[in-house]
């Protein structure tokens, strides 16, 4: 599954900020979950996705990235591998 359309201030279309941890495992499969620093918050990583989010202590999303193959969109236009300009004149 992709994240769909970014959503100002919000994330995207299928994966949010405040998202519940399960909610997102359930959505996006084969996981792996670390921890950048011994106490950074934990970080799933769905890597055939290419989505790493990041959650606090109450299991809620507060951080998204995401990496090819990943195909997040704006207003249906893609936002990987184009330059800003690129995206401005869509």
């Amino acid at each position: 599954m992709n994240v769909g359309n970014l959503i100002g201030n919000q994330g995207f279309e299928y994966l949010r900020l405040g998202d519940d941890r399960a909610e997102v495992r359930e959505r996006f499969d084969g996981y792996r979950t670390f921890r950048r620093t011994p106490s950074a918050p934990e970080t799933d990583q769905f890597s055939e996705s290419g989505i790493m989010v990041t959650y606090d202590e109450s299991s809620q999303v507060i951080f998204i990235e995401l990496v090819p193959p990943s195909n997040p969109t704006i207003q249906g236009h893609s936002l990987m591998g184009r330059s800003l300009d690129e995206l401005a004149a869509d």
